[in-house]
């Protein structure tokens, strides 16, 4: 029986526009999940899901896949934020599906490729060719669309760079899902009979990253198609995109199925969006998990707070050598507690930490004595306690007589 999770426990959305798009999105899945319970649902949302979860290198990814009731950016966005109320904790989402590609010079773009959004021209890497001003002579657009999040952006060049060192990972992808399950053989995701001309160094999609024109017409002219994906310089175009970029942090993927001209058809739209899904499988395969995130986190703190524990102990046994040096600490300062001078100090003087100055030191000042030729045998005398007058400050005289009272 399939495991169930709670809702809370779904980090990624998948979005697809068409069926065959959802049905290509469940092939990607590793292992399925049973459906929500009703009172997991939010009472708005009128979704219907397939849930599964998605395995890498860095952890399982819990995946939430969703179908549009109708092509078009309104129903997109509706979607998505129907999927926000039921799932709390979506991260990340994907905007997975087909596309009219814009061949050009610049870009070398065939049926069965996938176009990837990526920052570009100004661009976040969606823009919307239907919104804005017309006026008599022409159609100046407003507004922007927003970037995808930076974790998938990352993810995208570091997939990127593995592609140029083996550009069949994504045919390869779509090879085993055909291999495994033959029904999608059956239902026309392999490839058309109608082949492409294969003068390229290696067979198979081509991955394009750029600025991806969404609205909600349909283009099926070539010569407006040349003129609208001339502005941001476009690699295609798609209907559902523009209504998600600013309220839902996604990623846009589409596979090529036309290209936009009059001979628009169905025969590469589930084969395209086969390989668009296997992009997309890829790419969570080299972004780390939730759970896999928190645990690096708690294991970073911990190790954050044994660094400062041990960071404590140097300083407290740093604290402890500077005590024991300043009690060591010798010649000491003339004591006013005792009347001398140190090393010469009462038991009970509490002056004794006082580090003397040098130019105090009895050994300097008799250095001093002896270089000025005074008597160096007495260099500094013993101040007297009870004795007073000349006698008591000069050596050279004769102690002075005490006179002592006769008793009567």
């Amino acid at each position: 029986m399939p495991s169930q999770l709670d809702s809370d426990q779904y980090t990624v959305a998948w979005v697809a526009a068409l069926p065959h798009e959802a049905y290509a999105a469940v092939a990607m899945l590793d292992v399925r999940h049973a459906g929500l319970k009703p009172e997991q649902r939010n009472p708005i949302d009128q979704n219907l899901y397939f849930l599964g979860h998605i395995g890498g290198q860095t952890g399982n990814h819990n995946v939430a896949i969703t179908c549009c009731s109708q092509a078009g950016t309104t129903s997109a966005a509706v979607a998505a934020q129907h999927m926000l109320a039921t799932f709390p904790n979506i991260k990340f989402g994907l905007m997975v599906g087909i596309g009219g590609g814009i061949p050009s010079p610049a870009h070398d773009i065939r049926l069965g490729d996938v176009v990837v959004s990526a920052p570009n021209s100004g661009y976040g890497g969606v823009r919307q060719y239907d919104m804005g001003k017309a006026y008599r002579y022409e159609f100046r657009e407003t507004g922007s669309l927003n970037a995808p999040p930076a974790l998938l952006q990352n993810a995208v060049r570091f997939l990127e760079i593995h592609l140029i060192g083996n550009p069949a990972i994504i045919s390869e992808r779509v090879r085993r899902t055909l291999e495994t399950d033959l029904s999608y053989v059956e239902s026309g995701y392999g490839v058309p009979n109608e082949h492409e001309p294969h003068d390229r160094r290696h067979p198979g999609p081509v991955v394009h990253y750029g600025t991806i024109a969404s609205g909600n017409e349909v283009v099926k002219d070539a010569t407006i198609r040349d003129e609208l994906g001339r502005i941001g310089d476009c690699l295609c175009f798609e209907t559902e995109a523009a209504g998600l970029m600013n309220n839902f942090p996604c990623l846009v993927i589409r596979g090529i199925s036309d290209y936009c001209d009059e001979h628009k058809n169905e025969e590469w739209q589930r084969h395209a969006g086969l390989a668009a899904a296997a992009y997309a499988k890829e790419l969570l395969g080299v972004i780390a998990c939730e759970r896999e995130r928190a645990a690096s986190e708690g294991e970073r703190a911990a190790s954050g707070g044994e660094r400062a524990a041990s960071g404590g102990e140097r300083a407290a046994s740093g604290g402890e050598r500077t005590a024991n040096g300043a009690q060591r600490a010798q010649p000491l300062a003339s004591c006013r507690g005792c009347a001398g001078l140190a090393p010469h100090h009462d038991s009970g003087c509490q002056t004794r930490q006082v580090q003397i100055p040098a130019h105090l030191n009895r050994r300097n000042i008799a250095a001093r004595r002896a270089a000025q030729g005074l008597e160096t045998q007495n260099t500094l005398p013993t101040p007297a306690l009870t004795q007073s007058g000349p006698q008591a400050t000069d050596p050279r005289l004769p102690p002075a007589k005490v006179h002592r009272r006769k008793r009567r």
